[in-house]
């Protein structure tokens, strides 16, 4: 039995920080904003389950990630659709790449960043150097790309994993985590 209440099971206010926190459940199609005694606060409803992650904007305004039906068949951290809701829960901006996975930002110029992943060609792959035999997804292996867009969805830079670095000197699995550490911090 999965157990899906949401809220505090223990307070203790010698040791509690001050302020609200964002849950958005992986199992829900609703995110909550709730106090340091559990009561609910606000919340937000949405058609999918969370992509992974969702964030307060300085507005007041909620970025969401939602897990969609399309995309690479790798459902670890599973995105596809990114949105931004206003307080009424209204949709203020969308955005979909069924690639999308993981993390995402709003950036201070207004656009957003994002991971995402897709099927690295047959003959990048021949130059990949490494790796871990057996761990390709049907005999395809996927690689990852930062993608940043604006506010109308047009694509204003990319980068590619298996395009845009020597893969053939590259130490994939350290520059992978270097880039979704870069990604946490805003890509400053």
């Amino acid at each position: 039995m999965r157990y899906r209440n949401v809220g505090v099971v223990t307070f203790d206010p010698k040791q509690a920080m001050p302020g609200i926190t964002l849950i958005a459940p992986l199992a829900s199609k609703t995110a909550y904003l709730i106090g340091l005694r559990g009561e609910t606060l606000h919340q937000w409803n949405f058609p999918f389950t969370p992509g992974n992650y969702a964030y307060l904007l300085p507005n007041g305004n909620l970025l969401w990630s939602g897990r969609t039906p399309e995309g690479p068949p790798i459902p670890q951290g599973k995105g596809g659709i990114l949105r931004e809701y206003n307080w009424a829960g209204e949709v203020l901006w969308e955005y979909r790449d069924p690639g999308q996975h993981h993390d995402f930002r709003r950036l201070p110029n207004g656009n957003t960043i994002y991971i995402g992943r897709e099927p690295i060609p047959r003959e990048a792959v021949a130059r990949i150097k490494g790796g871990l035999p057996g761990t390709e997804h049907d005999g395809q292996i996927y690689g990852d790309y930062l993608r940043e867009v604006n506010t109308k969805g047009e694509t204003v830079w990319e980068w590619y994993a298996h395009r845009d670095m020597e893969l053939e000197r590259a130490d994939l699995r350290r520059l992978a985590a270097a880039f979704r550490f870069r990604l946490t911090l805003g890509f400053s």
